[in-house]
C-alpha cells in the first residue's frame, strides 16, 4: 500500500512539474505591440474609425482595434502567425499576414461594388458646429444651425462659395445679380428682415468678419457691375461651412448679425504624414437659348402696324420712313441689314480650376498650405474671371498651455465685366431690344 501511495505521489509531482514549466513558458512569451497607419487609395486620407481585428487560423476573432481620428492604431497580438482583417464602411475590406512586422501601413479602396454585407455601430461621434470662435456641440446648441462639410466641395467643379451653398440648406435663399464669372450675389437666410436696410449675412472667415464695402454694390450711375468677394476664396480650401440662423447663435456679433451668419472655417494640419493633392477640372460653359426675337422684316412690319394703331403712320416722317423699303429714302441703307445681336455677344466660354494641397504634421506642429489658380471665361464676350490663391495655415503646440496659430492667406482675382448701359440695363437685355434692321457697324453713305 505504501509502494502505491509513493507511485501516485511521484506522478502527481510529475505532472504538477509539467504544467507548471507549460504555465512558465506561456509567460514567457510577450505578446506583441504593432502599429500602423490606414489612409485612402486616391486622396491618402486617413482613415478614422476603421475596424482592426486579429483572426487566427480557425477564422475567429481573438482581439481588436479601432482607428483614432488620425487613422492611427495600436494593437497588442496574441499570436504572429494570425492575421489581420482590415474593414471600413464604403471600402473593400483586406487580410494581411503579421508575420515579423510592427509597423503597418494599409491602404483602402472604395468598395466597386458598393455593397455593404456587414454594418456594425460601434458607437456615435459627437457632433460640433462653430460660432466662428469655438466649437459647440451640436446637442447643446439651442439655436437654429445647418452645416455643410468639406468633403461634398471636391464633388463638383464650383468656383466660388455661394455655389456650394445654394441648395444645401434649408432656408437659405441664394440669388446672382447676373451670369457673369465672379457677379455679385444675394444670400437671404428665412428670408428679407428688412424694406429698407441690407438682408445679408454677415459672413466670418476663420474668425475675421468680412465687411461690405461701397465698391461692392451695384452703381447705375457709373456703370460699374456688382462683384462678389467670396469669389476670391478657393472652395478646396473649406473645411466646412456653418451658418446660424436666428438671434441666439448670431448675438455673439451684434447688430451686424440681424441677417444671420455665414461661418466659413478652412482647412487646418493633422498629425500624418505630408499628403499631397492636386485637382484639376476644365469644362465649357454654355449660355440658355435666347428668347426668340423677331428678324428684321418682322420687325418692320411690327413697327409699321404699331404706328398704324396708334395714329402716327406718316410715311413722310423719319420714323415712318426708316422702315419702309423706300431705296429714295437717305437713311435706307441704315435699316437693310438683318442682325442678330444676341449671337454677337454670346459664346461657348471655357473654364480651368487648378488646385494643390499639402496637408501633415506630428505632435507639435501641424501645417495645411494650399495654392489654387482659375481661369473661368464667361459665356457674355468681354466677360471672364481669373484667380490665384494662396493659403497657409500653421498650429504649433510650444506647451499644454500655450499654442500658437497663424493663418495667411493671398489672393490675387481680376473680374472683367460688362458695364452697364446709361438706364441700368444689361447688355444682354439690350441685345433683346435692340432693332434686328440695324447693322453692327456705321455704314459709309458717301
Amino acid at each position: 500500500m505504501k509502494k502505491l501511495i509513493v507511485a501516485f505521489k511521484s506522478y502527481l509531482m510529475l505532472f504538477l512539474g509539467f504544467c507548471i514549466c507549460v504555465f512558465v513558458a506561456h509567460a514567457q512569451t510577450p505578446r506583441v505591440v504593432i502599429k500602423g497607419t490606414i489612409t485612402e487609395v486616391k486622396t491618402g486620407k486617413l482613415l478614422a474609425g476603421a475596424s482592426i481585428t486579429e483572426v487566427n487560423s480557425n477564422d475567429r476573432q481573438v482581439n481588436g482595434v479601432m482607428t483614432e481620428e488620425d487613422g492611427s492604431f495600436t494593437l497588442k497580438i496574441a499570436d504572429t502567425k494570425n492575421k489581420l482583417r482590415i474593414a471600413f464602411i464604403g471600402y473593400e475590406s483586406k487580410v494581411i499576414e503579421i508575420g515579423g512586422r510592427t509597423n503597418f501601413n494599409i491602404i483602402l479602396d472604395k468598395d466597386k461594388g458598393g455593397s455593404m454585407d456587414e454594418v456594425i455601430v460601434i458607437g456615435l461621434k459627437k457632433a460640433v458646429v462653430s460660432n466662428g470662435f469655438t466649437d459647440i456641440v451640436k446637442r447643446d446648441l439651442s439655436s437654429a444651425v445647418s452645416t455643410i462639410k468639406g468633403e461634398v466641395f471636391s464633388e463638383q467643379p464650383v468656383t466660388s462659395i455661394d455655389q456650394m451653398i445654394q441648395g444645401r440648406a434649408a432656408g437659405v435663399q441664394v440669388v446672382s445679380s447676373s451670369g457673369d464669372p465672379g457677379a455679385g450675389i444675394d444670400i437671404r437666410i428665412r428670408g428679407a428682415s428688412s424694406i429698407g436696410s441690407g438682408n445679408d449675412p454677415l459672413f466670418v472667415i476663420d474668425g475675421i468678419p468680412i465687411i461690405s464695402t461701397p465698391f461692392d454694390g451695384n452703381s447705375t450711375q457709373t456703370g460699374t457691375a456688382r462683384i462678389n468677394p467670396l469669389a476670391d476664396i478657393n472652395p478646396l480650401d473649406i473645411e466646412r461651412i456653418d451658418i446660424l440662423k436666428d438671434g441666439s447663435g448670431a448675438a455673439i456679433y451684434g447688430s451686424r448679425a440681424a441677417n444671420g451668419v455665414v461661418i466659413v472655417t478652412t482647412k487646418r494640419g493633422r498629425k500624418s504624414v505630408t499628403n499631397i493633392t492636386l485637382n484639376t477640372s476644365f469644362g465649357v460653359q454654355e449660355a440658355p437659348p435666347p428668347i426668340p426675337v423677331l428678324n428684321a422684316a418682322e420687325y418692320k412690319v411690327m413697327r409699321l402696324e404699331a404706328m398704324q394703331n396708334a395714329g402716327t403712320l406718316n410715311p413722310f416722317l423719319d420714323a415712318t420712313r426708316a422702315h419702309l423699303n423706300d431705296p429714295s429714302y437717305f437713311s435706307y441703307w441704315y435699316y437693310q441689314s438683318d442682325t442678330k445681336w444676341n449671337d454677337l455677344i454670346r459664346r461657348a466660354a471655357l473654364t480651368q480650376n487648378y488646385s494643390l494641397s499639402l496637408n501633415g504634421g506630428g505632435e507639435s506642429v501641424k501645417y495645411s498650405f494650399g495654392t489654387s489658380f482659375t481661369d473661368n471665361k464667361g459665356s457674355s464676350i468681354g466677360t471672364g474671371f481669373q484667380r490665384a490663391t494662396g493659403r497657409f495655415n500653421l498650429d504649433y503646440k510650444v506647451s499644454n498651455r500655450l499654442n500658437f496659430s497663424a493663418n495667411i492667406p493671398f489672393t490675387r482675382s481680376k473680374n472683367t465685366n460688362l458695364a452697364n448701359t446709361s438706364s441700368g440695363g444689361t447688355v444682354y437685355y439690350t441685345s433683346l431690344i435692340k432693332a434686328p434692321s440695324m447693322p453692327v457697324f456705321d455704314v459709309d453713305l458717301t
